[in-house]
Parts: structure tokens; sequence; C-alpha cells
């Protein structure tokens, strides 16, 4: 009973600390992003902090499952603590997502503004991309066109072709200076960093739209996405599959990624040429109806019956062996 009262205290601890130590990197990150040469950097700020809290707290959400499930790994206590774990998976999915939710909505809909605020590419700094230095004269302002524009010296050093040429130079996504430094607003930040990023298997923002998406459509859409929840805590199976823990770390983690890269949009390309061939089907289009994507509400309900069978035939195997000894 003790160890499993120390699960609880351990999901608030990784919980509180989790969101709390994760939106202040996240806002710093976030700050970096859009630092431009030239401008003042505020590492923290009340709209970047609220933006990382909203991103942070259903991210913390997700993962405090499988974080507390390889916390058990480590400190096994029988079936207390599976009870215990149990609780807080009920907490967490039936009443802290849908109320950290409304929360989100509260402080977005109070203290930020409609319109994101965007910062512009300063004046006198060289920018080198590609072939081509960009040096703009003047801020941006906005044209009688529409749009942001800002006069700027284009100087081509390629060997085929150099010129220089003064023109007005329009902001938008295509602008060299611009795509090249994705993610970054700034390419002088960007060319100080790895250009070898890659991305993550789990599209984390994408995990986040998805459920507030699914709470704003109602308690019918957010029961069938409880789906992902159930296979994501059903994990916990894995706690206690084997008696070499270290197995049974690794199997946890890849299987929480995997549960996690998969509802996130993982299998999406794949699962779309599979979805046309049935979508006449009944059953399809009935789950169609109520969830986004219908084989990954299956497979995360077979998933989970299938950890929850093995987690009810490992205990019985175990408990068989104690009473042995």
């Amino acid at each position: 009973m003790k160890k499993a009262l120390n699960l609880i205290i351990i999901y608030f601890v990784f919980l509180i600390l989790g969101i709390a130590f994760g939106t202040l990197l996240h806002t710093m990150y976030s700050n970096i992003l859009n630092y431009v040469a030239g401008r003042d950097l505020q590492l923290f700020s009340v709209e970047s902090l609220i933006e990382s809290f909203v991103h942070i707290s259903f991210c913390m959400l997700f993962l405090i499952c499988p974080a507390v499930s390889f916390y058990r790994i480590r400190h096994p206590a029988g079936i207390s603590q599976g009870i215990a774990f149990i609780i807080m998976s009920f907490l967490t999915w039936a009443i802290l997502i849908p109320a950290n939710h409304n929360f989100c909505n509260y402080l977005t809909d109070n203290f930020l503004t409609s319109a994101p605020h965007k910062t512009y590419l300063s004046k006198d700094y060289f920018r080198h991309v590609d072939n081509e230095v960009y040096y703009f004269t003047d801020d941006f302002t906005y044209s009688e066109k529409g749009g942001m524009e800002a006069d700027a010296v284009v100087i081509s050093i390629s060997r085929e072709r150099s010129y220089v040429d003064y023109r007005p130079v329009r902001d938008t996504p295509s602008l060299k200076v611009n795509s090249a430094a994705a993610p970054f607003r700034e390419v002088l930040v960007s060319q100080s960093f790895l250009n070898d990023t890659k991305s993550l298997f789990v599209n984390f923002e994408e995990l986040v739209k998805k459920v507030r998406r699914t709470l704003d459509a109602g308690f019918i859409r957010y029961l069938f996405y409880l789906s992902f929840g159930l296979a994501l805590c059903a994990i916990y199976a894995l706690t206690d599959l084997f008696d070499w823990k270290l197995l049974n770390s690794v199997l946890l983690f890849f299987l929480s990624a995997f549960v996690l890269g998969c509802n996130s949009g993982l299998l999406s390309p794949w699962l779309s040429s599979i979805e046309a061939g049935i979508d006449s089907n009944v059953v399809y289009s009935f789950l169609a109806r109520w969830t986004e994507e219908p084989l990954v509400f299956v497979g995360n309900c077979l998933l989970a019956l299938l950890l929850l069978v093995l987690w009810i035939v490992t205990s019985i195997v175990k408990n068989h062996k104690r009473k042995k000894e």
C-alpha cells in the first residue's frame, strides 16, 4: 500500500514539475525560433508563456501515464499499484484533460490577442542565402499592393551570373531568407545551428490539435478518442512482463512511442489507401461519424485489449509462482 501511495505522489510530482519546467523551456525555445537580428530578445513574455503552457500541459498529460509506468518498473509492489494506476489513468483522461482544455480556452480567450504578433526582418544586416546576399535598407512596411514590403539590395555572387540589384522585396514564405531559415524566423540564427535537424517520430503538435478539436466537437467524439488514452495506459501491462527490468523498459519505451506516433498521423498515408477501399462498409461508416481515424481507433482498442489480457495472465502466473515458493 505504501508503494501504491508513492506511485500517486510520483504522478503529481512528475506532472507538476514537467509542466512547470517544460513550459519555461518551451517558452525560451519558441522565442529563440522567432528571434530576429537587431531586435530585443525576450526569453519570457506573457503570450509566449501561455502558448507554451497550452502545448506542454497537454503533452505532459499524454506522457504522464507512460512516465509513471517507467517508475513502476523500478519499484513494483503488486495489485495495489495496479489499482492506483487505474485511478490515475481515469483521473488523467476523464477529468484533467477536459478540465485543462477548458482552462486553456479561458487563457487564450482572455490573455492572447486574436492575431499572433509577427516579427519582420530588420534592416542593416547582410543575410547570405545560397548565391545571394540580401541587405534591407528599410524596415518592412505595409505596401499599397498589399502585404509587407521593404527595399533591399540583392547581390548575386554566382559564378555564372553576378549582379547587384536594388528592389522592393515582399515578405512571403517563398522568400529565400524566409524559407532557408525554417524552422527559425531569422536565417542568421538558423546558420548558427546544425542544418541536419530531424523531425520527431511523434508529432506532439498534431496530438494537441487533435485532442482539442475532439473536445470541441462534444462528449461522444471524445468518448471515441479515449481509445488513444486506453492504449497508452494499457502499456502498464509491460512493467512486470519479464524478470529483466531493462527489457521491460525498452518494450515500454518503443510501444509508447509507437502508440503516440500512430495517433499523431504516422500511419495516415498508409491507412488512407486502405480506408479508400472500405469506406462503404457499415461499421467503418459508423466509426467515421465519431472519429477522425476509424482504423486507428480499432487498432487502439485491439492493442488495449491485448495488453489487458497480457496483464491479467502475467499477474496470475506470477502469483502462482509466489504461492509455490
